[in-house]
């Protein structure tokens, strides 16, 4: 994987990993997915009803909102075609990573979107809360039918901006921390607004972790793009090895 130490450095590709790094990095992945899936089955048995049913009834107002719906944008296509153009005007040396950047950002999205037409579930917004949680499942492999009210299940917003803030984090290290925060705010904004229940966001999290971690690991996708970006973006000559 490229780094970029910090703003308009030269990317340096770190080394890839043995097998055994391979083993742990993979075991890394599977435990932070892990445990975004039982919280999001805890979220489902404890959380989602009470808060859901909260924020529904009392909408947030004020400076607080603006800022959960200003970060949304991150977790969108258009707001990530903005700060990737940016990247590619001001920083030249990180334009080879742009298009796994974006492409395995768009995936997490796809990938959650694919799901919701697995899994039929009414969205807060909608739901009646008088209802035991569990009603708000109404069936499987309905393919979208009922339309977007039925599709809460996954946050396919916070699967694309876990993705995205996992992928740029990788290139600008530094500013990871940064990235995995406004995507958390992200999270919270689909919560908020009666979009999305708590479990749907966590298993959201967990898609967009997942599909990072296959675009930056050891994978043959990762490799392809290795190759890819090193054919079509051939490093500056004080890059490094």
């Amino acid at each position: 994987m490229d780094s970029v130490a910090a703003a308009g450095a030269v990317p340096v590709a770190s080394p890839r990993p043995d097998t055994r790094e391979s083993g742990r990095s993979w075991l890394r992945v599977g435990q932070v997915s892990a445990a975004l899936l039982l919280l999001s089955l805890t979220s489902f048995l404890i959380l989602d009803h009470p808060l859901s049913g909260y924020l529904k009834a009392h909408r947030l107002k004020g400076e607080l909102t603006n800022l959960f719906q200003a970060a949304e944008h991150f977790g969108t296509p258009y707001g990530a075609t903005l700060i990737l153009i940016t990247m590619w005007i001001i920083l030249p040396d990180t334009r080879r990573r742009v298009s796994r950047t974006a492409v395995g950002a768009i995936t997490a999205g796809l990938l959650s979107n694919l799901v919701k037409l697995l899994v039929t579930r009414l969205r807060p917004g909608v739901f009646d809360f008088a209802e035991p949680i569990q009603a708000s499942v109404i069936g499987f492999f309905k393919f979208g039918e009922g339309g977007s009210r039925h599709q809460s299940f996954p946050s396919a917003h916070t699967a694309f901006a876990i993705a995205f803030a996992v992928l740029l984090g990788d290139l600008f290290p530094k500013a990871r921390i940064w990235f995995l925060g406004i995507g958390v705010l992200v999270a919270l904004q689909r919560v908020t607004t009666s979009a999305h229940y708590p479990s749907d966001v966590f298993a959201g999290a967990a898609v967009g972790w997942v599909t990072a971690s296959i675009f930056l690991g050891p994978s043959a996708l990762s490799r392809f793009y290795d190759r890819w970006e090193d054919r079509y973006f051939p490093r500056s000559p004080s890059s490094s090895r």
